[in-house]
């Protein structure tokens, strides 16, 4: 018969409501002992350990009572699965609080005078992030920039069941960035074609890169290819006909 059940989350405490919410028991009402008080890491993820404690199931004189018993009721079944023991059930509203938090700390030690403008569809997080120093923040090549987006989409979805993307910008500079790549790969295809070579766009971070492939995806004549390794890496955009044939120039003979 169990008489134990585990419960873990973000802290001790959150840990011990579950296993209220669970138990349908006031979580004050409940003999538990601390395995793991948790740890939250370098900014929640690095590191981050969750607390797990194990309650002892009040007993009644029907038995134990259950983790899926109804107020009231007791049964001296095995445990069974509950929902809370997944992803936290975490709202959007709050997910963004504790993503815009994080990149606001961040961002602060980068650049001051920081301000985040937030716009949000059912599956994207947009936020404009502004500063004293915007190329601070955008980086060489955006790198810092799109370290920043990886980061606040971790945090911003850590405790979502459903994943929401999160997309960064500086004062416009992503927006005007896509757009020129846009421009740029058109261009350079339509060289690709005319000429039949292979022409190269330019090294690129992994979104930009990503982009040049969307943006030819359907364009005729021309397939994209990444070339080389590591996080940067060189753009190319080949002919789909290949190159022309090579003229040899004709040499009249020397007399002997």
């Amino acid at each position: 018969m169990v008489s134990h059940k585990e419960f873990e989350g973000r802290s001790v405490e959150d840990a011990l409501n579950k296993a209220g919410l669970d138990l349908h028991i006031d979580p004050r009402q409940l003999e538990y002992e601390v395995v793991n008080e948790g740890a939250s890491g370098i900014f929640g993820l690095v590191g981050a350990k969750k607390a797990k404690i194990v309650v002892t199931l009040p007993v009644t004189p029907m038995g134990f009572i259950s983790e899926t018993a109804e107020p009231g009721k007791t049964t001296n079944k095995a445990a069974e699965p509950h929902p809370a023991d997944g992803k936290d059930t975490t709202s959007i509203d709050a997910a963004m609080e504790q993503g815009n938090a994080f990149l606001t700390t961040v961002a602060e030690n980068i650049s001051h005078g920081i301000s985040i403008e937030s716009t949000v569809t059912p599956h994207k997080v947009k936020l404009n992030l502004g500063g004293a120093n915007p190329a601070m923040l955008i980086g060489r090549r955006g790198e810092t920039l799109e370290a920043l987006q990886y980061l606040t989409e971790k945090v911003t979805n850590k405790e979502l069941a459903k994943r929401v993307r999160v997309q960064l910008d500086v004062e416009g500079y992503m927006q005007n960035r896509r757009k020129n790549i846009r421009h740029l790969s058109l261009r350079l295809a339509e060289k690709a074609k005319r000429k039949r070579r292979p022409v190269t766009v330019g090294k690129m971070p992994p979104h930009e890169r990503r982009l040049v492939h969307v943006t030819l995806r359907d364009e005729s004549g021309v397939r994209t290819q990444s070339v080389g390794s590591g996080f940067i890496r060189k753009m190319m955009i080949y002919p789909e006909n290949g190159p022309p044939p090579r003229r040899y120039k004709h040499h009249p003979r020397r007399a002997r």
